[in-house]
């Protein structure tokens, strides 16, 4: 029952029956006990009674539904359900005679988790290298790994995964089914199909955006667009070595985003493409992706430190290798990259220099943007993180005289792109891949994205006086 301050109260038969008899008599109607008025009036409560509580039950369920309500309710958008994890598999044959893995063969995490090939066959030359896209046995997000893992198996290769493993899902609980149908309904419903698109999209792939081309002539800058058509670019895990189990949500959302796939199927060595044939109507059409493409980057560094005057000489090189190793791990951290060792030398005033190959743990960055915009600045940023720098005790940064990101488009004809600071007062550059002309014809790093390999970092750790 509604009052008059809209304040909802459950009606009880008793409530409601000394309602009745108490407007009655402030009317001047007579009600008998036992009378057929008052059987009409009671069993007219009871039925506010059964119709209030059922129609409040009904709104509760509109607006606040629980388990299989919020399924019913949202026909078109079911429950994402628990998945496999994908990835693929380096493949390293140091034998004098090439090896076939072949169809559904295992191999096995350090963790326990195991993978399978699937359909999947590639012969390792002799001495060489092959990659190979496996799936998960077993489904949940404990399948997902970080990159730089080390895999068993049934043959005589050794076998990592340069990138990590992802698309492993639990089941939806209610609370992220009912968030994620709130948040595609608030955000998707009033706009055009592009940024809707996108959106989706997120929903499945850390980061994806789309380019369009409105125009009836095809672009080739930033990157080749068809006339009146589009390009999504997404950052999936394996990059080129996407496989369709990776892909294929993309597909069907671009299918049901858009009333037409892309008629150019063109690509370049810079801006590759992968494609899928999906059915979503009475004719297949054939849609393209832009795979994200990691940029080899390389980081020298020069940090110049001072020691407390008991510090004897094998506690110096400790404390310099850890101080290399913080600001390393930082950069790693900042743009996300893969597990392996950089190179630290130290320099001591007095004697030689010692250079160390230290490890660094794998990351997933900050989330970057696909062509990100940074600076040298933000960089060098990372080495003087006063809480951090607090735990090496005995020793002081004093001063970054050189700091150089290089970045390689991986392509003979293309120059590299240096960012640089040198001395107190240098100049500091910063680049923004989505706007500046990167590469010779003019375009920009429309579909790449930062990742850091430890090998291509160095870092000079000198002592000062």
């Amino acid at each position: 029952m509604i009052d008059q301050n809209n304040v909802y109260t459950t009606l009880d038969l008793n409530t409601a029956q000394q309602t009745v008899i108490a407007q009655a008599q402030a009317n001047n109607i007579v009600i008998q006990s036992g009378s057929v008025e008052e059987q009409l009036q009671n069993w007219l409560a009871q039925f506010l009674v059964e119709a209030d509580t059922g129609l409040f039950k009904s709104y509760q369920m509109m607006f606040n539904p629980v388990g299989a309500e919020i399924d019913l309710q949202n026909p078109n958008t079911p429950r994402l359900l628990n998945s496999i994890s994908s990835g693929y598999l380096k493949l390293h044959n140091a034998t004098g005679a090439p090896i076939v893995v072949t169809a559904n063969s295992i191999f096995t995490a350090p963790n326990g988790n195991t993978y399978t090939t699937s359909n999947n066959t590639v012969t390792v030359a002799a001495g060489g290298d092959n990659y190979i896209t496996v799936y998960s046995v077993l489904t949940g997000i404990s399948q997902n790994l970080p990159s730089g893992q080390t895999f068993t198996g049934a043959y005589t290769l050794t076998v990592t995964n340069p990138q990590p493993f992802t698309n492993g899902r639990n089941t939806e609980t209610d609370t992220e089914y009912l968030n994620r149908i709130t948040y595609l309904l608030t955000n998707n419903s009033s706009q055009q199909a592009t940024p809707a698109a996108e959106k989706e999209l997120m929903v499945y792939y850390k980061t994806a955006k789309i380019l369009v081309n409105n125009s009836s002539n095809a672009t080739a800058l930033p990157v080749i667009i068809p006339p009146n058509g589009y390009i999504p670019i997404i950052l999936f895990t394996s990059g080129v070595q996407a496989s369709l189990a990776e892909i294929q949500n993309a597909l069907q959302i671009i299918a049901n985003r858009f009333e037409f796939g892309n008629p150019m199927a063109a690509a370049t060595t810079l801006h590759p493409l992968l494609s899928g044939t999906i059915y979503s109507g009475a004719y297949p059409e054939v849609y393209y992706l832009a795979p994200a493409q990691a940029v080899k980057s390389t980081l020298t560094a020069t940090l110049n430190i001072k020691f407390q005057a008991f510090i004897d000489a094998t506690e110096k090189l400790n404390l310099a290798n850890a101080f290399a190793t913080f600001f390393a791990q930082n950069v790693v951290n900042f743009f996300g990259g893969s597990a392996g060792n950089f190179s630290c030398v130290f320099t001591p005033l007095v004697g030689s220099s010692t250079t160390t190959a230290i490890p660094l743990l794998a990351s997933q960055g900050i989330d970057f943007e696909i062509g990100p915009y940074f600076s040298i600045e933000q960089i060098r940023a990372l080495i003087s993180d006063q809480n951090q720098l607090a735990v090496l005790a005995g020793m002081e940064y004093k001063s970054c005289t050189v700091l150089s990101l290089i970045l390689d488009p991986q392509t003979g004809t293309e120059a590299t792109v240096n960012l640089n600071i040198s001395g107190a007062g240098g100049t500091v550059l910063g680049v923004d891949f989505s706007k500046t002309a990167l590469f010779s014809d003019g375009s920009s790093w429309y579909d790449r994205y930062m990742y850091i390999n430890p090998a291509f970092i160095t870092i000079s750790v000198n002592e000062v006086a």
